[in-house]
């Protein structure tokens, strides 16, 4: 038994290091981790060498400082803190199950913290790592509970062992068995058998699994969020972006998000073909909005002025469309879509989805920035005039937003100059004036009349003019685009270097050059962060975009509407394009890819989702079943019809959503199987049973005859002493009185060889060999009464 006791502590240090190390990558913090090291040392120190061992009064002590090192952080914490600070209480508890001499009890409990302590790390975390980490633990735990179930049913056997034969302890436990009358001292106990069981048992326990994490409703709890400081932003994309940083930007192929593009009430989503007459460009995802630039950082600067909606007159929403977006985690509660949106939805209704009235910038809230989120957004490619009268209160607020957008630095003054060398100096002034006049609060009234009409749009030509000069210059070969980043001269602006110094830059310096040269001019702008193209995955008909898409743009206000301008070189696209084409020649990235996308997708589908791809499929293909069958049974159905039937959709049978419910199918018929099969066995193995018993109860009853008869000789078995050992002793000394009554010695002592043999052999006596045993029994028990009579005494002993 002490080679299966180690291999018992073995395994259960592997499952409580694992789910320690679980449980800290969920976290991101080292005080999970703290299990490993004192896994480790207990696991040689206590276990196998047993050199110490902490008292049940140290633990009870420690255990009541972890709880209050614990308790304030947990009661005053939020939802978050308090399912960290679980995850701390249940390390300090495994440390000190780990550090105690470990019994049953001491094992059920280690078993218990690790199944909590990955429970706590799967409400921390969704990222895709999380699947393959609980495959492994489930294995690991599975297999360490059969070897505890055959530790434990070893114990009982030993313990039946002392009880029948009585035999001490020591002697039973020492590892020797007897199997049909040979006493072996070895004892294979995890042998070919029991490990084909516990894999069978494993594959077995994980299906029936697949078919709950499958089928049982998801249950969300709201407000449960992972830190803000340990999940950063996106490479490539912020909320905030700083320029003048030093180094290369690095770039990454992870998914971001999917989107399927769909016309105004349209269900069917929109082919390629016309996607690309719909945007006629390589589509841009807006995203985080920048106002405010200060010292090289762009920021919103403002509090933002959410509501659900943006109205929509009825005659425009020809010109909407929708896109379903499934968004990964990235760390951030800005959310993404193409054109201007008027309004959006969680198709999970999860997550209230709010839109800012000034930037248009989408964000949601309840759900957390570390959730994947399928949200449907409805917009416009282009911006139109304001679908209502604006009241004059209304009016000043917007144009004191848009002035606010024409703020300019001093600092900046070179950046003035060359934005009115490239636009020209009499248009400049121009523009300046016409921006003013536009922006005064005096215009809130709306009187200008026909002059003032004509006037605008005069000077909305020279802002569109100057915009496309501005942009043309940036992209016109003076500039170099690139992902190093570098300083010339520390001592001015980063836009200032950039422009005059380096010459070379990534989308983010190209954005705000344009930006603040607009505003220069006096026209509002603002520099928005998002992304820019992906590629469209023809075998699920979704436009994919990547971390590598991350980009920045402009957006200028000219004639009362947003026009969105591009700046950045073409070579970028074309630098992008080369990276994703790489990505998808890869297999390898591809798999990994497509097994992050089912685990996201699986870990937030809600009750309506698995009624339309889980449970529906299941009961239509259980119905198509039945009605073949029962067709077949009255005739109504040929058997070439029924084959028919069944394989008339094989794109549906052959799908992945087909697959799964087609496993869950067999999963049922093969239970059912096994279940009348183990009906079946269960009565043979009765049957079975209790003839055993009844040849036990044989073999019982005449080994105790025995021992009653040669109790009658006056012999009793010492405690150590086995049966085989307490019979040859005593038939040793009975031999020459045996003999002289003509009683065969190595008869009798064959009775203990065919009670080991039915006992712990599984041997069924016959009946002829019953009646053998008998008569040998009742030939030595006339022995012993004739002794008796003949007056001559018993043998001592």
């Amino acid at each position: 038994m002490q080679p299966l006791l180690q291999l018992l502590h073995y395994s259960l240090a592997f499952v409580v290091i694992w789910a320690a190390g679980v449980l800290g990558a969920a976290e991101g913090g080292p005080i999970p981790l703290l299990v490993i090291p004192v896994a480790i040392l207990t696991v040689v120190t206590v276990d196998r060498r047993g050199l110490w061992s902490a008292p049940v009064v140290v633990a009870n002590a420690l255990g009541v400082i972890a709880f209050l090192a614990t308790g304030y952080e947990f009661f005053r914490g939020d939802l978050e803190r308090r399912v960290i600070t679980a995850g701390h209480i249940l390390t300090y508890l495994t440390c000190i199950f780990l550090i105690q001499k470990k019994g049953p009890f001491q094992i059920w409990l280690l078993l218990a913290m690790s199944i909590l302590s990955v429970a706590v790390a799967s409400i921390l975390t969704t990222d895709a790592w999380l699947g393959p980490a609980l495959l492994v633990y489930v294995l690991a735990a599975l297999w360490t509970l059969s070897v505890l179930s055959l530790y434990r049913a070893g114990l009982r056997v030993t313990e039946r062992s002392v009880a029948d034969t009585g035999a001490s302890w020591t002697a039973a436990a020492t590892g020797s068995r007897i199997r049909h009358g040979v006493k072996s001292e070895k004892t294979n106990w995890v042998n070919s058998r029991f490990v084909a069981g516990g894999v069978s048992s494993t594959v077995l326990s994980l299906l029936l699994a697949l078919v709950f994490f499958l089928f049982i409703p998801r249950m969300w709890i709201s407000g449960v969020t992972v830190r803000a400081e340990d999940t950063q932003p996106l490479t490539g994309f912020a909320e905030t972006v700083s320029l003048g940083e030093v180094g290369e930007i690095l770039e990454s192929t992870d998914l971001v998000f999917d989107v399927e593009f769909y016309g105004f009430m349209k269900e069917t989503p929109m082919p390629l073909e016309e996607i690309d007459r719909l945007l006629k460009a390589e589509p841009l995802f807006r995203g985080a909005v920048l106002e405010q630039y200060r010292d090289g950082r762009w920021t919103l600067g403002r509090e933002r002025e959410l509501v659900r909606y943006r109205a929509v007159r009825p005659i425009d929403r020809e010109t909407l469309f929708s896109q379903l977006i499934r968004m990964q985690p990235i760390g951030t509660k800005v959310l993404f879509c193409v054109g201007f949106p008027v309004g959006a939805l969680d198709e999970n209704q999860l997550a209230e989805i709010h839109l800012d009235r000034r930037s248009y910038e989408l964000h949601r809230r309840i759900l957390s920035a570390a959730d994947v989120m399928t949200y449907r957004v409805f917009s416009r490619v282009e911006d139109l005039p304001l679908p209502w009268v604006e009241t004059v209160d209304a009016r000043i607020r917007r144009l004191a937003y848009l002035a606010s957008l024409t703020r300019f630095p001093i600092s900046l003054d070179r950046i003035r100059q060359y934005a009115i060398e490239v636009v020209g100096t009499e248009k400049s002034q121009a523009l300046r004036a016409y921006s003013a006049n536009m922006l005064r609060a005096e215009r809130a009234d709306g009187l200008e009349g026909l002059a003032g009409a004509i006037a605008d749009t005069v000077g909305a030509q020279m802002q569109r003019e100057a915009a496309e000069k501005i942009r043309n210059d940036l992209q016109g070969g003076k500039f170099g685009y690139t992902l190093k980043g570098s300083v010339v001269d520390p001592g001015v602006d980063p836009l200032v270097d950039f422009l005059f110094n380096r010459k070379s830059g990534h989308c983010e310096y190209y954005a705000s050059a344009m930006t603040m040269m607009l505003r220069s001019l006096g026209i509002p702008a603002r520099m928005i962060s998002g992304f820019k193209g992906g590629q469209f995955n023809s075998r699920n008909g979704r436009f994919e975009v990547r971390q590598l898409h991350a980009h920045t743009w402009v957006e200028a206000q000219i004639d009362g509407n947003w026009v969105t301008y591009d700046p950045t070189p073409a070579s970028r696209d074309l630098d992008v394009n080369e990276k994703v084409e790489a990505h998808n020649n890869s297999r390898l990235g591809t798999l990994l890819e497509a097994s992050k996308n089912i685990w996201g997708q699986s870990m937030q589908m809600t009750k309506d989702q698995q009624q339309r791809y889980l449970y529906q499929p299941v009961q239509d293909r259980l119905r198509l079943v039945w009605n073949i069958s029962t067709g077949l049974l009255s005739g109504k159905i040929s058997l070439s019809e029924a084959l028919s039937a069944t394989v008339r959709r094989p794109d549906k049978w052959f799908s992945w959503r087909g697959g799964v419910v087609t496993a869950v199918i067999g999963v049922v018929l093969l239970l059912a199987a096994r279940g009348v099969r183990s009906a079946m066995g269960w009565g043979r193995g009765r049957r079975k049973s209790q003839k055993q018993e009844a040849n036990a109860r044989v073999s019982v009853e005449f080994y105790e005859r025995l021992m009653s008869l040669l109790a009658q000789a006056g012999f009793k078995p010492q405690p150590a002493q086995t049966p085989r050992e307490f019979v040859d002793g005593a038939m040793g000394k009975l031999l020459p009185r045996l003999t002289d009554r003509k009683v065969d010695a190595g008869a009798t002592r064959e009775l203990v060889e065919w009670f080991y043999g039915v006992r712990f052999g599984g041997e069924t006596l016959p009946a002829a060999r019953v009646q053998e045993i008998d008569s040998r029994l009742t030939a030595l028990e006339q022995a012993f009464s004739d002794e008796a009579a003949d007056g001559k005494p018993r043998a001592p002993r």
